[in-house]
């Protein structure tokens, strides 16, 4: 049995916090319409007009009420953080401790890219979304390379092709690590996401095949684990109350679907 540098898989544990802060970003304008959205970790479903006209309402009667605009809104583990630039609002939704110098500065950053593109294209902010993948990947690139390991553009795939699954009542999350212990991908919040993997570093450490495919449980989970092509591990997480076929099933068809997308790219 061959192991992982202990010291690879603990700092890379230490480092999930850091990973999954930034949850979406929204961006809209004074009278609240949406324009841009980016959902990041799927961690949450937001419904984008509905959040951004909410923000505009609050920094409007924070205005009036105190004569300063709201910038940050507390939610127990999350918050949105908001900056204005001119006629553009920048919405964060992220975790708690997230640092604001950071938000500050890709806040900066896109808003020199949408500006150029709205000029460019002559869009109409009052009324236009914009929609455009070269932004998507700008942005994309900006907010991830600080915060995930994709090493390469399969990686890039597997990502989108785990952000596309459906996580149904059954499966509650999903997590994926490259054989180095690198986390390409996570739906779970990044404190969950940390206790777990310290739950399981023991399984994490094999990476050489040994042990191809596991079921353990714990109070409340079904956690099944798996190698992928003696490259990716994959971590699929159920309620305890799931029938072990169900959980067998969703799992063998969730490896089949890496699986045949691993060898498209390849």
């Amino acid at each position: 049995m061959t192991l992982m540098d202990n010291s690879l898989i603990t700092n890379d544990i230490n480092q999930v916090i850091d990973l999954f802060n930034i949850h979406y970003l929204f961006v809209f304008n004074r009278a609240g319409i949406c324009l841009y959205s980016r959902n990041f970790t799927n961690q949450f479903r937001m419904n984008d007009n509905l959040i951004s006209a909410f923000c505009s309402a609050i920094i409007s009667f924070s205005q009036e009420m105190v004569g300063k605009k709201l910038k940050t809104v507390n939610m127990n583990s999350v918050k949105i953080i908001i900056f204005q630039r001119d006629i553009f609002f920048y919405g964060f939704l992220c975790n708690s401790d997230q640092d604001l110098s950071i938000i500050r500065k890709y806040t900066n950053k896109i808003d020199e890219c949408l500006r150029n593109y709205v000029i460019d294209n002559k869009i109409n902010t009052n009324v236009e979304c914009i929609r455009d993948d070269n932004i998507n990947i700008f942005i994309d690139d900006l907010v991830r390379k600080n915060f995930t390991k994709i090493n390469n553009n399969k990686e890039m795939k597997l990502l989108d092709h785990l952000k596309s699954l459906q996580l149904k009542d059954e499966l509650e999350g999903i997590i994926m690590l490259t054989n180095k212990d690198q986390i390409i991908y996570s739906s779970i919040a990044s404190i969950r996401l940390k206790q777990l993997l310290k739950k399981i570093n023991f399984r994490i450490k094999i990476y050489n095949n040994s042990i191809l495919r596991l079921f353990f449980t714990s109070q409340k989970e079904i956690i099944y684990t798996e190698y992928i092509d003696q490259s990716y591990f994959i971590i699929l997480i159920f309620d305890i109350k799931t029938p072990f076929g169900i959980v067998e099933h969703i799992s063998r068809k969730i490896i089949k679907s890496i699986r045949n997308l691993i060898k498209m790219i390849n």
